[in-house]
């Protein structure tokens, strides 16, 4: 029986083609196919390449190597991930195979950084900035399904490690800690997600028992050694930690540089984001409905995607006011004729670090302002809850929003809110801030004589959701009253939740 050489063939072509190019040999392609019933061996492809049936969404080692039979090939479930730019935001429309369409939208900043640090450096062969990253927010802001999303782009393999790592015999979380980890180091470049990582972020003070602390305190000794490893020796290997906790609960020492020096957070959602989402699930008056009424209780986005199923089963939307994060994103409709404000107050006071006091009742005061932050094209955030004036000040930061807070809060916090925010402050309030400088505003006298009184009542009755009956608005446009009462009847307005005959008449008594 003679001997056939046929089968040295592909390696024959690939030697030449290696020779000649200096090209490695790829260890590890990851395709967007189903399968291939013949792989181009000996072709150089690279990420991005396509040719003979075949998408190559990336390549180990990138930028570019030699395809061969020995090459690794991982077929993936999605066609493709595409970026697409809005306002404040990023949407990712995942494709996937058989019709499956799905939308994620997360913002500009917030992703862009993650990209630019982590994802480009992987998807070109080199390490990422950082061996580690936390994503942090609130339940509900899309940490994880980044996290998945990051794993099913760049095509690697990828590990999950969860609070189930943990076990009751001594010793054994540990060894399932390092397990997890070698294998990650030894399959580079590979992505290990920790989901709900707070279990092992948290300081060591908040563990429970002495048998609960050693623990902790090997399984975060084993991270930080191996992070510093990973780091110092550039291994191509990306540890994302997911937590719903805030900064301050995260022990300090996962912070560093070599470890997970980075952390990215998670704002809750504003309404271009939510709207765009929910737009593929209900028709377009319902996204805008849903969405104005989920940015303003405070929800996340998979809360406002509950209501919006809801609605498409028949069911009206239930919505419980969420103030667990300190703060909420505040969008109403915009108003007309808020912009003439800047014929008295210049507009470029509401760019970056402005400090403005508005005196009034926090609440109509806090409506008008929005209105005109609209008219800087500023997005909004109020500071709810002293208590998480941080993270606050770190998502107004992200997001670029406007901050609203009353003037009334303890000195201190005022201080930290003037002394780290970088977009415009303006503070609401009956008195003045304390200790920190600002820029006296009164718009309503202004406002009141360039627009009339029907856009400020408008204003307060959209952000409160208070009727007007249609007949009440000519008597409203006809209205004169002293700045001093025309504040209390828009304070009596949203505590009734309705403009009626009888507030008209009491404008009429004081005309």
């Amino acid at each position: 029986m003679g001997f056939s050489y046929n089968f040295l063939f592909p390696y024959i072509i690939l030697g030449m083609c290696m020779a000649s190019s200096g090209v490695p040999i790829c260890r590890k392609v990851f395709v967007d196919c189903e399968r291939v019933s013949r792989l181009p061996y000996g072709r150089i492809v690279y990420n991005g390449w396509s040719g003979d049936g075949v998408r190559v969404i990336y390549v180990y080692p990138s930028p570019k190597c030699v395809l061969a039979p020995t090459t690794i090939i991982s077929f993936s479930e999605t066609v493709s991930i595409v970026e697409k730019p809005l306002r404040n935001n990023i949407a990712l429309i995942v494709e996937k195979r058989g019709g499956k369409r799905k939308k994620y939208v997360y913002p500009r900043k917030t992703y862009l950084e993650f990209k630019k640090l982590y994802i480009e450096p992987i998807l070109n062969g080199e390490p990422p900035f950082s061996s580690g990253v936390v994503f942090a927010g609130a339940p509900g802001t899309g940490k994880s399904t980044l996290a998945t999303l990051i794993a099913q782009k760049l095509g690697i393999p990828t590990y999950v490690i969860d609070p189930t790592i943990q076990s009751k015999w001594v010793g054994d979380s540990e060894q399932r800690l390092m397990n997890v980890i070698e294998e990650a180091k030894q399959n580079a470049p590979s992505l290990v997600i920790m989901d709900d990582a707070e279990w092992i972020l948290s300081p060591r003070s908040l563990a429970g028992g002495e048998k609960e602390l050693q623990v902790l305190v090997n399984m975060q000794n084993i991270l930080f050694k191996q992070l510093q490893e990973i780091t110092d020796k550039e291994l191509n290997v990306l540890f994302i930690a997911t937590t719903n906790v805030k900064l301050s609960e995260i022990d300090e020492a996962f912070k560093r540089y070599g470890r997970f020096g980075e952390t990215i957070l998670f704002p809750l959602p504003d309404y271009e984001a939510v709207y765009e989402v929910l737009r593929e699930i209900v028709d377009e008056a319902t996204a805008v409905r849903l969405a104005r009424m989920a940015v303003n209780s405070g929800l996340n986005m998979a809360d406002a995607l509950g209501l919006a199923k809801r609605v498409k089963h028949g069911l009206e939307p239930e919505i419980k006011e969420k103030t667990g994060r300190g703060y909420k994103r505040i969008y109403v409709e915009k108003i007309e004729g808020f912009e003439k404000i800047f014929m008295f107050f210049p507009k470029e006071v509401f760019e970056k670090r402005s400090r403005i006091y508005v005196p009034g009742q926090e609440d109509v005061i806090t409506a008008v302002v929005t209105q005109i932050l609209y008219s800087a094209e500023k997005t909004v955030l109020q500071i709810i809850d002293p208590r998480h004036v941080i993270e606050a000040v770190h998502m107004a930061n992200i997001t670029g929003s406007g901050i609203i807070v009353s003037s009334l809060l303890d000195p201190l916090i005022l201080d930290y809110i003037h002394k780290n925010a970088d977009t415009p402050v303006i503070y609401v309030g009956e008195s003045p801030p304390r200790y920190v400088p600002y820029h006296m505003f009164y718009p309503l006298p202004n406002l009141k004589r360039i627009v009339g009184y029907k856009p400020i009542v408008e204003a307060v009755a959209k952000m409160y959701n208070v009727d007007i009956p249609d007949n009440l608005w000519r008597k409203i446009e006809n209205a004169s009253v002293s700045d001093k009462t025309f504040e209390e009847i828009l304070k009596t307005m949203i505590s009734l939740g309705v403009l009626t005959e009888k507030i008209i008449s009491t404008i009429k008594t004081h005309t």
